[in-house]
């Protein structure tokens, strides 16, 4: 645990530095309050099932708050927020720039958020792209995933420290979902839907789409890799019950999934009940 603390100091001044160096902001409990319009936030990842949801579901999505993540810029929908990353493959990363420069103008009023700066920096094409946007580096606190007892210990501490306004950073445990929900519980949403977060596959949403318009996935197993034990001991299903039983439930947030053919649900609840039954 010393050793992942002194990880996580380097790794906090290393954000600043870089974000400083680029002439770029962090993303702050401030900034994002003001942003903030609804009580319930969906967090959209870009598995198959999205494809489900109905029009009186998305209706739903609609009149609430939304972060869509990494590429969920191939999808019509177009959310309040947009939190990506470097792509790790070439392939992917000039997909993903052909996605952005497309969707600019879509994305016009939307807050981007970019994730791990401390590793890949940031692209001069997204410096240039995002120069007039509300673009914000988020700084957040990675959990350890060495082990369970440590895992849940920490997120435990980060909760507490949380709770008592000590830190304002997000916590990040295997997956950018992590990150998203506990940006939502700093913000106050009462209510977090997880939509596309399916984890027991590599489906997505953009397979039925001509074969010019997919993306390569870049998984390499049956199931999502952070899914998968051959990642690390501890898997997101693992980060997304411990954050949900140490961060969320003592502020009264409550948390549902957007599928039944989810690997989280029945844990999680069924948010579509009523429009579905």
């Amino acid at each position: 645990m010393l050793r992942w603390s002194l990880q996580e100091f380097q790794r906090h001044l290393t954000v600043k530095r870089n974000t400083h160096d680029l002439a770029l902001s962090i993303f702050s409990y401030n900034i994002a309050r003001t942003l903030k319009t609804s009580d319930t936030l969906f967090i959209l990842g870009s598995g198959a099932s999205i494809n489900e949801l109905t029009d009186a579901d998305w209706r739903k999505v609609k009149s609430c708050d939304s972060m869509g993540l990494n590429f969920w810029l191939a999808h019509q929908f177009v959310p309040n927020f947009f939190m990506f990353e470097e792509s790790s493959t070439p392939d992917r990363k000039e997909k993903f720039n052909q996605l952005l420069a497309q969707r600019l103008d879509d994305y016009q009023g939307v807050t981007f958020l970019y994730k791990d700066i401390e590793r890949n920096g940031l692209n001069e094409y997204f410096k240039a792209a995002l120069a007039k946007r509300r673009f914000y580096v988020v700084n957040k606190i990675h959990m350890p995933i060495f082990g369970h007892t440590e895992h849940n210990i920490a997120t435990k501490a980060y909760a507490y420290l949380q709770r008592l306004g000590l830190t304002k950073r997000p916590m990040f445990a295997r997956g950018s979902i992590t990150v998203a929900m506990a940006i939502g519980s700093l913000l106050g949403y009462k209510k977090i839907i997880l939509l596309g977060v399916d984890l027991n596959n590599v489906d997505y949403f953009w397979d039925s789409y001509s074969e010019e318009q997919r993306i390569n996935s870049g998984q390499p197993y049956t199931i999502h890799k952070t899914a998968s034990t051959e990642y690390g001991p501890v898997t997101i299903i693992d980060a997304v019950h411990a954050m949900n039983r140490y961060l969320l439930q003592p502020q009264s947030i409550d948390l549902y999934i957007g599928s039944k053919s989810s690997a989280l649900y029945p844990d999680l609840p069924y948010y579509f009940k009523e429009t579905h039954d």
